[in-house]
């Protein structure tokens, strides 16, 4: 894309993030609604983005430093941000493990060639987004990190959910003069109106996550000889890559193991121990499950292979067929095997299958809208044939890259292939275990009622899986 934590795309979101600043200008142009009373005296983000800048110059002055980068939104007023600083040429990923952890969009063969390191160090900035600015500087041998951050009023009873921030994953490499240490320098905390969408209360999110340590998940309905319902789910290692997590169902409401069980994990003939699988999307066939999902290569950040694999356990699977390479994040199959929905750049299109392959198009299925719950991006969909009818559950994305908030919402079909969203989400953050937005839908229809499984982040920063019932749309 031109945004599922850590990917929270999980690979929802890094790719969104690297979208073009052409589009960020715009979305912030974007009328916003009233302040209510209690923020009526606090500016709103672009004040507070143009504040932050100019003291943030300042004290680049004050400091008589030069300036590297002028511009990043990676922290989590809540949470600790690791910052690596990298004075030699990592010879070995696995020897940095922890620094390049799920940092897919930037492969140390990328960075090798380029960092001369007798004069220059290599800092890796691996955080959660919030609504922050940051200034890079050098003064002598200290790496100065300057931090103006903005802290969000949201006012409704969410607000005490959220905490001070709203986070994804994100993680930055930067190129920088050769220092010694990294010193963190705040100018000082700025609050500003962050106006969230409503939801039209046809979802009800139930209290007991499903499972914790992963995102992103699939559901594949049973029938015929895998007559058991599963539910399949990103799990997220320390090592350089993402490994694929399974969960199966045990009663028709909870699911066994809820949480990392290294015996769960899927194999994959083609693929190492910690795979590279993401955004799955998982069908039961009746005598095997079939897996489309986003294979990444560090060795190609911008890229990727859409896959497909077989199973007849769902644990151990063959080699992968490849159907579709590009800047295409998370697929799905829409109601047959020549058809399916990805997402590229902030859109969700078509692509087919024919008689050389499967193709994208020129038709594009849901689009961001200014002024809309959805205005910054849309991603990580599912269609689904509900009553004779066909919906798109969908994540939304709004806000802009520095106050990125999701939720889900949910398109009526049009006759021209594209899809209505209604006029508002059906499932937004509501707990304590939701900071970081609600994503990734995976939906089973049961009757008059939609199961609706969806990614959230917790306290802890875990992205963890959650289910909610829905009214049929």
């Amino acid at each position: 894309m031109c945004l599922r934590v850590p990917t929270l795309s999980f690979a929802l979101f890094s790719s969104l993030l690297a979208c073009s600043s052409a589009s960020d200008e715009a979305a912030q142009k974007t009328a916003l609604p009233p302040l209510p009373a209690s923020c009526s005296a606090l500016p709103r983000f672009a004040d507070v983005q143009g504040r932050a800048v100019a003291e943030q110059a300042e004290v680049l002055r004050a400091r008589t430093a030069t300036v590297i980068i002028a511009r990043d939104a990676t922290d989590f007023p809540n949470y600790a941000t690791d910052y690596a600083l990298l004075g030699a040429d990592p010879k070995s990923l696995r020897e940095t493990a922890k620094v390049f952890a799920n940092a897919a969009d930037v492969p140390r063969s990328d960075l090798s060639g380029k960092v001369d390191f007798a004069t220059e160090s290599l800092l890796v900035h691996s955080a959660f987004d919030a609504v922050a600015d940051y200034t890079y500087a050098v003064a002598g041998d200290t790496l100065l990190v300057l931090v103006q951050r903005a802290e969000p009023c949201l006012d409704d009873a969410r607000a005490k959910s959220f905490g001070s921030g709203l986070a994804s994953a994100s993680m930055r490499v930067l190129r920088v003069p050769k220092v010694a240490r990294v010193e963190i320098v705040s100018v000082g905390d700025e609050r500003f109106y962050q106006p969230l969408p409503e939801a039209d209360g046809s979802c009800r999110s139930l209290e007991t996550p499903v499972f914790t340590g992963g995102g992103d998940a699939a559901f594949a309905d049973g029938s015929g000889a895998t007559a058991t319902p599963r539910l399949f789910v990103n799990g997220f290692s320390a090592m350089t890559g993402n490994v694929f997590a399974i969960t199966a169902k045990d009663d028709g409401s909870t699911f066994s193991p809820n949480s990392w069980d290294q015996n769960a994990l899927g194999r994959f003939d083609d693929r190492s121990a910690y795979a590279d699988v993401y955004s799955p999307f998982v069908e039961n066939l009746g005598d095997r499950y079939r897996l489309t999902a986003r294979l990444r290569d560090l060795s190609s950040p911008t890229s990727s292979t859409i896959t497909e694999y077989t199973s007849t356990d769902g644990v151990h699977w063959g080699k992968g067929t490849p159907l579709l390479r590009g800047n295409f994040g998370a697929p799905a199959r829409a109601l047959g095997d020549d058809r399916m929905v990805v997402t590229r750049e902030r859109s969700i299109v078509w692509a087919e299958r024919g008689g050389d392959g499967w193709k994208v198009g020129d038709s594009v299925a849901l689009s961001p809208a200014p002024g809309t719950y959805y205005d910054y991006g849309v991603g990580d969909a599912e269609v689904r044939d509900v009553g004779g009818r066909q919906f798109m559950y969908f994540t939304a994305f709004s806000g802009g890259p520095s106050a990125l908030f999701t939720s889900i919402g949910v398109a009526d079909a049009q006759p021209d292939g594209s899809f209505r969203p209604r006029a508002k989400p059906v499932l937004i953050p509501s707990r304590e275990d939701e900071l970081g937005g609600v994503s990734a839908p995976a939906i089973a229809v049961r009757g008059d009622a939609v199961w609706l499984y969806y990614t959230a982040v917790n306290a802890n920063a875990e992205p963890v899986v959650r289910r909610a019932i829905c009214t049929a749309p």
